[in-house]
């Protein structure tokens, strides 16, 4: 005795339907909306922070006691707070003071590159002292990136005259950044 075809479609039928609806009920949608916003802009703005989160800027390093003929390191995070490409240097390189008898290097060393605190270390790369006649020969820097960099002081001399009233030396350092122009 065989199943007769009437049944037999009967039944290939009741699959069919049964496996159409478990892939029905296997896609399942939902969804969340954000809305986005945008605005042209052409700013260029960088800062220099104690963490990689890039929330605590950075105001002074003090470099603490020194001695000459030592190296120290200090590392800061530089982050391009624009919306345009900043190539980013540094100055002065030497420091003298007291008539030339004190004398300080410094050389920076980019070491990390990426988003705020998802930095993937790089190949070290020295960090170029500011040319304004070439403003993109430093590290290019693009909006919203951050760059780790260990800024290194050599004390080659040092120096206080006697009548210093304190044991210390004050200069300023800069970061600088550059913007190329559009096509340039």
């Amino acid at each position: 005795m065989g199943i007769s075809p009437r049944y037999l479609a009967a039944i290939l039928g009741v699959v069919v339907l049964g496996v159409s609806g478990l892939l029905v009920a296997a896609v399942t949608w939902t969804s969340y909306t954000v809305t986005m916003s945008a605005a042209t802009s052409n700013t260029a703005m960088v800062g220099v922070f104690s963490d990689c989160l890039t929330t605590s800027e950075v105001t002074d390093i003090n470099w603490n006691g020194i001695t000459q003929g030592y190296t120290y390191e200090y590392a800061v995070f530089i982050r391009n707070k624009g919306t345009v490409d900043l190539y980013i240097t540094y100055s002065p390189t030497h420091v003298f003071m007291n008539n030339d008898q004190t004398h300080f290097e410094l050389h920076v060393m980019v070491t990390e590159f990426g988003l705020p605190c998802q930095l993937s270390t790089i190949s070290a790369v020295n960090l170029p002292e500011k040319d304004a006649a070439n403003p993109t020969a430093g590290y290019l820097l693009p909006p919203g990136k951050v760059v780790k960099v260990d800024i290194t002081l050599f004390v080659h001399s040092v120096w206080l005259p006697p009548q210093t009233p304190s044991n210390s030396w004050e200069w300023l350092f800069n970061i600088e950044a550059a913007n190329a122009p559009i096509g340039g």
